[in-house]
C-alpha cells in the first residue's frame, strides 16, 4: 500500500509592478520571507483578468501588462529566496 502525503494548506501573494525590480522589492519590504514565503516561478509580464460568477472575463489594470510575482507559503516552506 503506498504511503500517504500529508497534504498541506498553500497561501499565496502577487505582486503587480512596472518591472521584475519593482515587484522583488516589493517583496522584500512586506516581510513575507521572514513569515516563510517564498517564490512560486518566474517574474513574468502578464495581463490581469478577473472572471465573475457568470464566466466572464474583464481586464484589471486598464488591460495593461505588468510584471507580477507570486510567491508561496505551505507548511514546508522554511523561507526566503
Amino acid at each position: 500500500m503506498p504511503k500517504l502525503i500529508k497534504k498541506t494548506a498553500e497561501e499565496a501573494v502577487t505582486f503587480f509592478g512596472r518591472s521584475p525590480s519593482e515587484v522583488q522589492s516589493a517583496f522584500y519590504k512586506s516581510g513575507l520571507s521572514a513569515r516563510g514565503y517564498c517564490i512560486a516561478c518566474r517574474i513574468v509580464r502578464q495581463t490581469v483578468q478577473r472572471v465573475d460568477a457568470g464566466g466572464t472575463s474583464r481586464n484589471l489594470f486598464g488591460g495593461r501588462q505588468l510584471y507580477a510575482g507570486t510567491f508561496i507559503r505551505n507548511g514546508n516552506a522554511t523561507g526566503g529566496i
